[in-house]
């Protein structure tokens, strides 16, 4: 149990920054990195060691108006988040020229840790602060501001479902020049529309190449699953609608995202990562852990695994292989047609399930 714990889901944790060496000399390190360093505070000498102390210490105690925290995968901090209320910041909105409500919060964040870049918990962590501020902490929306050049801030930002509201020049500067950047703003009806790509049957093309049409179809599948939860507040996505079924379409979306995972990283790419949410002592987790579940965890953590798929499928054709658990040859053909099938079976269950909800039928 750790105690500074703020929030955790199924394999990242946000804690509190420390007030100790450890977690500034991680600070040090991590704002040293040219990665970091593009887009944090780009124009500011190289940080020494002395200068994080003096900076980032206050954010460790209640007092301040910024809360510092690590993010934590494992036992592995990866890297850093702050959040705020946006109202202790006043001066700094009436220079960039933008009004918020007072309940309206802010975060920024960044990887630290290279090897753990593009591998979806940067949009995890931000789900998860995200669901935090709005239920311990009273926030209507999280409003970010972030440099319209960066678009990996922005892909995760997106993925998670802010959405662009005003462009603004902010005052931090780069190469003596204030940056150009986007006010991004969530709330929590947002968050259904995290897979965003509003894929019609239509799309899917009638004589297009072979993996052309596979991934199209399971793009669509996809889709329609994210359609059948949109609209649901938390308890209704956890409503298990249809008894004696104990199936809700939470546990279809975190069952989904653990598919995603076994296929295509573990299977076809050979990624030794864990499940999600299931194990071998609770192999139905994800179906039947869902009373306390994080929504906007769940949704992050599907949308992840989908990025890290196209990915892989990305990079291969159809005839390449990966070995399933039982050590057996599969292909990417078979496994873009088995997750086919997979989605529409499972998009059944969903339609019986929302319709037993409100009533909402179709596509």
């Amino acid at each position: 149990m750790i105690d500074d714990l703020v929030t955790a889901g199924p394999d990242v944790t946000i804690r509190r920054l420390r007030n100790d060496g450890a977690d500034f000399e991680l600070l040090h390190r991590w704002l040293s990195e040219p990665h970091v360093r593009a887009w944090w505070d780009p124009d500011r000498p190289l940080p020494t060691y002395q200068s994080v102390v003096d900076e980032y210490r206050e954010f460790t105690g209640d007092a301040s108006a910024t809360t510092g925290c690590v993010i934590v995968v494992g036992a592995r901090p990866i890297g850093y988040t702050q959040f705020y209320q946006w109202t202790d910041d006043a001066e700094y909105l009436a220079t960039v020229g933008v009004t918020l409500p007072d309940s309206a919060w802010g975060l920024d964040l960044f990887i630290g840790e290279t090897a753990w870049l593009g591998r979806g918990y940067g949009k995890r962590a931000v789900a998860l602060i995200c669901s935090y501020l709005v239920s311990s902490r009273g926030a209507s929306e999280v409003v970010l501001i972030t440099a319209t050049d960066n678009r990996r801030a922005q892909h995760v930002y997106s993925s998670v479902g802010f959405t662009r509201d005003v462009e603004v020049l902010d005052t931090d500067t780069k190469d003596g020049q204030r940056i150009r950047s986007w006010v991004m703003r969530w709330s929590p009806s947002h968050r259904r529309g995290i897979l965003g790509r509003l894929v019609q049957y239509e799309d899917i093309p009638r004589v297009g190449r072979e993996k052309e049409t596979l991934t199209a179809f399971l793009e669509w599948q996809r889709d329609t699953l994210a359609r059948k939860c949109a609209g649901l507040d938390g308890d209704r996505l956890r409503e298990r609608s249809a008894p004696p079924s104990t199936l809700s379409l939470l546990g279809l979306v975190r069952h989904m995202a653990d598919v995603e995972r076994g296929w295509f990283r573990r299977t076809l790419a050979g990624e030794r990562v864990p499940a999600i949410y299931s194990t071998d002592a609770d192999p139905d987790g994800e179906f039947d852990n869902v009373d306390t579940a994080d929504v906007d965890e769940a949704f992050a953590s599907w949308q992840a695994e989908c990025e890290r798929a196209r990915e892989i499928v990305s990079e291969r054709e159809l005839d390449a292989t990966g070995r399933n658990r039982m050590g057996t040859p599969v292909s990417l053909r078979w496994i873009l047609v088995h997750m086919i099938e997979e989605y529409s079976r499972h998009n059944g269950h969903a339609d019986l399930l929302r319709e037993r909800i409100d009533g909402a039928v179709g596509y």
